[in-house]
């Protein structure tokens, strides 16, 4: 696999391969068109990790663009980045995440990713972040970039990752409320639920993250940072991961 970019002399080299790993496909497709657009070679797009880890593995790509959060097979996007780590260490990853947690961003760097953006920044850092990522460096989003920084060296990472690998995308939606502050009645509004559908998920949450009351669960989702997602996202509800 050829180093991308340009020569000294000012030729090209060969284009920047990338494979895109998201399951939101509309999103995949659209970052594929704009990546073509600015010259970028799209080797393959995967749903899973698992699919995501086997086309590292077989197509070699310079980049991996990696979605933090998947929701399918089981396999989220921070254990298939350490894989591709692991079985293609000349792949380099760049992570995504629709949550604006520095947390996340530090558990995908420790994972092994060069980078990392939140997927509500402007499309115009992108192709700077694959070159940077190409080249070896480390890319973090400028909007986080302290706080990720601060994560890595205070080992503080794992709180909000813990919660996102241990719930399904319902839960973390419930506890987006949760974290904001919003009544049972609330949510059940907002998501289109039953009530006891929005009881059953709150109490799924406490037993998996061994939590005995409701002011224990609300305590844990503003300390995941939730409640900022939820703000940043224009507040509580369903967002874009």
């Amino acid at each position: 696999m050829g180093q991308p970019g340009r020569r000294p002399d000012g030729g090209v080299t060969t284009p920047l391969r990338v494979v895109i790993v998201d399951d939101h496909r509309m999103l995949a497709g659209a970052l594929a068109f704009y990546l073509r657009a600015g010259g970028i070679e799209i080797a393959g797009q995967a749903a899973t990790g698992p699919r995501g880890v086997d086309l590292a593995q077989t197509l070699t790509p310079n980049i991996v663009l990696m979605d933090a959060h998947l929701e399918r097979r089981g396999m989220s996007g921070f254990e298939a980045t350490r894989r591709i780590v692991q079985s293609s260490p000349s792949v380099r990853v760049l992570g995504m995440s629709g949550h604006r947690g520095e947390a996340v961003g530090a558990q995908m760097i420790r994972a092994g990713a060069l980078g990392f953006l939140v997927k509500d920044q402007d499309l115009c850092l992108l192709l700077p972040a694959l070159r940077a990522v190409a080249a070896g460096q480390t890319f973090l989003d400028p909007r986080l970039a302290d706080g990720i920084t601060r994560c890595l060296g205070s080992g503080d990472a794992a709180t909000e990752v813990q919660l996102c690998e241990a719930l399904t995308p319902r839960e973390q939606e419930v506890l987006e409320y949760v974290a904001a502050g919003a009544s049972i009645k609330a949510t059940a509004a907002a998501l289109g639920l039953r009530r006891k559908t929005i009881d059953r998920h709150r109490q799924s949450i406490m037993d998996k993250l061994d939590i005995h009351s409701a002011a224990g669960l609300t305590r844990a989702a503003v300390e995941a940072e939730f409640g900022d997602v939820a703000r940043a996202s224009g507040g509580p509800g369903r967002q874009t991961r």
